[in-house]
């Protein structure tokens, strides 16, 4: 047994030995010099020229309605009237929804009648007062008692005012969630209504961006199942950072949308920064290295590395800050086989 364990050993580093001869001929051929002193790599390459470049920031984001609110009673009662009609377009101050107020209104009757007793009271003791019929002190009690009845009246008109419900602002109802005769309390939502015209779009944008968006910028989005672009424009930004995301929240007011465009709809969003000219670099040429990004040059037939700065992305590209200039010759494909000083041979 101890004589055939060295013999498997040989066996299967002689395997490895022919393995490597037939699967990776040109690093044996080629020694310690790598791809530099066997043949030549194939290589893609791009000459790289000033282009036309468009920052763009995509973004998705949801349509809201101008103003929203969802109608709820602030006193509990039966409804006994019902004036809404469902999907209808209302004008701010409509009353809506009225609810069963016959207890408060007796009440407040009672304080009237009271008032008025304590009034008369009042006058008869004034005159009394002018001939010192009585002090002052006691004419004084029977002005704040009249005081606190009008104080409780005015209690009880506010909430009879409760009872009804009017349109906060010209807009469209929705689904009424309950019938005339339902028992409501401030926990049962009655209907919604909305303002839809404009309509808002909210998105959010990484906080790079942040000093290079403002108020009156334009942003171009579309909507699932809608061919049609829109166009809206920054109206409002958020002062802070989300500390999650890392991204600041915009809205921007629609333009015209034709009818096309509902509250709620999911929206990608297209926001150009500027157009400038630029130095461009396909994305699949840059090498992440431990200290920044590089990229390989073809120089006299044989590839070098050059270190960039790069800027901002679009869908396929890099811009270029630093490191390369125009007329320069990329590689972009066979990254994984060069080396500085290895020999290329370029295919396309």
């Amino acid at each position: 047994m101890r004589i055939k364990t060295p013999v498997v050993i040989l066996v299967i580093v002689a395997m490895l030995f022919v393995l490597k001869y037939f699967l990776f001929p040109s690093a044996t051929n080629s020694g310690s010099g790598g791809a530099a002193k066997g043949a030549p790599v194939l290589v893609d390459v791009a000459v790289i020229q000033p282009q036309t470049f468009n920052e763009v920031i995509q973004s998705t984001g949801t349509i809201l309605a101008n103003e929203e609110v969802n109608l709820v009673a602030e006193v509990s009662g039966r409804i006994t009237s019902l004036n809404l009609k469902e999907g209808s377009n209302v004008k701010k101050g409509t009353l809506l929804v009225k609810i069963n107020d016959a207890e408060l209104r007796a009440h407040q009757q009672k304080l009237n009648a009271s008032i008025k007793l304590a009034e008369q009271k009042l006058d008869r003791n004034k005159k009394l007062l002018n001939i010192q019929g009585i002090s002052r002190e006691e004419f004084d009690v029977l002005e704040t008692g009249v005081e606190e009845l009008k104080a409780e009246r005015n209690v009880i008109s506010a909430q009879i005012d409760k009872t009804e419900i009017y349109a906060p602002f010209d807009g469209v109802l929705g689904l009424r969630k309950v019938s005339e005769g339902a028992f409501v309390n401030s926990q049962q939502e009655i209907i919604s209504i909305q303002k839809l015209n404009p309509l808002k779009l909210e998105f959010s944008i990484p906080e790079f961006y942040l000093g290079r968006v403002k108020v009156g910028d334009t942003v171009q989005y579309s909507l699932n199942g809608v061919d049609a672009k829109f166009l809206a424009r920054v109206y409002a930004m958020e002062p802070t950072v989300d500390a999650g995301s890392r991204s600041v929240q915009i809205r921007a007011y629609c333009d015209d949308t034709k009818g096309q465009v509902w509250p709620g709809s999911f929206a990608r969003v297209t926001l150009s920064l500027f157009t400038t000219t630029a130095l461009l670099v396909p994305s699949q040429a840059i090498v992440p290295i431990l200290k920044g990004k590089q990229v390989y040059v073809v120089r006299s037939g044989k590839a070098d590395t050059v270190s960039v700065q790069t800027g901002v992305r679009n869908d396929s590209a890099l811009q270029i800050l630093h490191g390369l200039q125009a007329g320069d010759t990329i590689i972009t494909t066979g990254l994984l086989q060069l080396r500085p000083g290895s020999e290329v041979k370029i295919r396309n």
